[in-house]
C-alpha cells in the first residue's frame, strides 16, 4: 500500500505513478493551508486533523476579511443615502 503520510510519500518511488494521489484527500495536521486549505463550515473544521493546530486562527482571519465589505455595504446603503437627503 502507498504511505498515507506526506514525508513518507514523498520519498516513495511510486509517488508520481501508483501512489500519486489529490493531498486533500489524507490530511494530517502538518498538510499545509496553501496545498489544501482550512474547511470554512463548523462541522468540517472539526473533523480536519490541523483544527487545533495550522487552522485554529483561520476563522478569525476569514472574519477580518469579511468585515470591509459588510462596512461597504453600509456605506453604500446607509450613509450615501442619509447624505444625499441632507444635501437636497
Amino acid at each position: 500500500p502507498c504511505p498515507t503520510d506526506p514525508d513518507k510519500l514523498a520519498k516513495d518511488p511510486r509517488k508520481d505513478g501508483l501512489c500519486k494521489v489529490d493531498p486533500c484527500k489524507s490530511i494530517t495536521s502538518t498538510t499545509p493551508i496553501e496545498t489544501c486549505p482550512c474547511p470554512t463550515e463548523a462541522a468540517s473544521l472539526e473533523k480536519d486533523p490541523r483544527k487545533d493546530g495550522l487552522c485554529k486562527d483561520q476563522p478569525k482571519e476569514q472574519t477580518m476579511k469579511v468585515i470591509p465589505s459588510i462596512m461597504g455595504v453600509i456605506l453604500a446603503s446607509i450613509v450615501l443615502p442619509a447624505l444625499v437627503v441632507l444635501l437636497l
